[in-house]
């Protein structure tokens, strides 16, 4: 098992990143031992008792939100010794962000709660009582790169999550230059990208030429890439959005007028990829008695893989203790030439009311696993059927006992069957679905397992029911196809050009960004 480091890059990263430890502290809060004091045993935690993530951003307004905003349970928990940021942003180009370079700005001073000294510390100190002789003439890579490391330096063995914006200046730009050089100073350890398109509508008008440019580093160096796409997200919380009426905003439902338009934010489309996230990332919690530990036909902890339990005709326990990259990206990405996937969950927030069950349903299992399945395309933008080359599905929340009662397990061979119809795998792919589940709902126990099975009732703290999926689909480059089109008919006649070779980018990379998309989109289209 190895523990792993956050890096959030532009305002994209600083939200979604703050979003996801906010959910990831409250839902998996830290242990409590006999002694009644917290027990660092939480993989999201390192030694100090913060989260081992790092900030990097052009601007200080979202870091210094995430910072000193978030909910309670988050407060206190983020390094101040770990934010990077520099004042005057990158101006949504690549070029600017990928080539540029720009000193590290320790002026800025924010609060931050500090949990071992009990005390408010400045941001802006804290950076400047540490590296206050080279900050002022370090550029921010470089120190991006300094407390990425410091903060690996505490990690045995690491890897990283990098999150950040596709179309952003400093997400696409500054990203996919962090990546490139984690990738050559720890070029044995895994990198997830997790990564956000733009809307096709259009949000910053050189967006195509920074998805193109971001995503051919992403696919050189990065081990799989988690894309999100706006359009798609909104598509996923539309029907839990409220509507404007003459009385004011009401829930979505029957009775809205189909001219209504929903009201959405930025902050759900946040917190549905976080959840998403959650449901990915977070640790899996099986327990088995120690009797059935010790015979393989029960199912021990051993973390069996629902790939190797049809191989020998059964389904067993899946079980895992922490976070581990290498199983993820080996499952998701089996090939090196398809490394784009895609991440579903419900609910879409970890608030959702879970007293009543989706109209039409009597079993929750069947029911949430059928709402994820929905929100997955059934089409590409071409109009033709999505075959799945692998996907991973984590449940968790739901307990039921067997008929003997000796542990807790779930229907498996069914949730299987329903993907295997819903995702339509490809016929190369001996094992492309993988299942696993999380039956511990004690927000109170510990993340590596227990001896004894969970007995807690449900508080409001505790880990609610979900269903997520992370799939490697044939439409997982609908957004880089549309992207690489734009951008050659942009390029053709030279639009918004001269502000990246103003910044050092050069025709050529230009045509080799282009040249690896359209590569990545045929390996994509000719799944079979």
């Amino acid at each position: 098992m190895s523990d792993t480091v956050f890096v959030l890059v532009g305002q994209c990263g600083a939200s979604v990143g703050s979003t996801f430890f906010s959910q990831i502290l409250k839902h998996y809060p830290l242990p409590i031992d006999k002694a009644g004091a917290h027990s660092r045993n939480n993989p999201f935690l390192s030694n100090t008792g913060h989260v081992r993530c790092v900030f990097v951003d052009t601007e200080n307004k979202a870091v210094r939100a995430a910072l000193s905003g978030g909910t309670t349970s988050s407060q206190g928990y983020f390094n101040p010794e770990r934010v990077v940021t520099t004042r005057g942003g990158r101006g949504g180009n690549f070029a600017f962000g990928f080539h540029g370079r720009r000193t590290v700005n320790v002026s800025q001073k924010s609060r931050c709660w500090h949990p071992l000294s009990g005390t408010y510390t400045e941001v802006g100190d804290a950076i400047s009582s540490r590296t206050a002789a080279r900050a002022q003439n370090t550029p921010l890579l470089d120190a991006a790169i300094d407390a990425i490391r410091l903060e690996a330096e505490r990690c045995t063995p690491v890897s990283f999550v990098i999150v950040h914006s596709l179309a952003g200046g400093t997400g696409s730009g500054l990203g996919a230059r962090i990546i490139q050089e984690l990738r050559a100073e720890f070029p044995a350890r895994f990198l997830l990208s997790v990564t956000v398109a733009p809307f096709t509508s259009g949000e910053n008008p050189m967006q195509h030429y920074n998805a193109v440019l971001c995503a051919r580093v992403l696919y050189e160096h990065a081990d799989l890439v988690l894309l999100f796409e706006n359009d798609t997200l909104v598509k996923v919380v539309q029907p839990t959005a409220r509507v404007r009426t003459s009385t004011g905003l009401v829930p979505r439902g029957i009775h809205s007028s189909r001219h209504q338009t929903p009201t959405w934010s930025l902050a759900a489309v946040n917190e549905a990829i976080a959840t998403s996230m959650v449901g990915i990332l977070a640790p899996v919690v099986g327990w088995t008695p120690p009797s059935a530990s010790a015979s393989p036909s029960c199912g021990g902890t051993r973390p069996y893989s629902t790939a190797h339990d049809r191989q020998r005709g059964t389904f067993r326990n899946r079980t895992a203790g922490a976070l581990d990259l290498w199983e993820l990206c080996a499952t998701v990405c089996p090939c090196p030439n398809w490394k784009f996937a895609q991440a579903f969950s419900y609910p879409t927030t970890l608030t959702h009311d879970f007293s009543t069950l989706p109209l039409g349903y009597s079993d929750p299992t069947k029911a949430y696993v059928a709402k994820v399945l929905e929100q997955v395309p059934k089409f590409d933008i071409n109009h033709r059927s999505v075959t799945t080359i692998a996907a991973q599905i984590v449940l968790r929340g739901f307990q039921t006992k067997n008929p003997k009662g000796t542990h807790f397990c779930t229907d498996l061979e069914a949730v299987h069957k329903a993907a295997v119809s819903a995702l339509h795998p490809v016929s190369w792919q001996p094992f492309p679905i993988d299942v696993r589940y999380d039956y511990s709902r004690d927000a109170g126990g510990s993340l590596t397992g227990s001896t004894t099975p969970p007995t807690r009732k449900r508080t409001a703290s505790t880990r609610a029911a979900s269903v997520s999926v992370v799939c490697n689909r044939s439409n997982s480059v609908d957004a880089l196809r549309t992207a690489a089109i734009r951008a050659r008919a942009m390029f053709d006649v030279k639009a918004y050009w001269h502000w990246y070779t103003q910044c050092g980018c050069e025709d050529a990379e230009l045509d080799d960004a282009l040249e690896t998309i359209n590569t990545v989109v045929d390996f994509y289209t000719n799944l079979d």
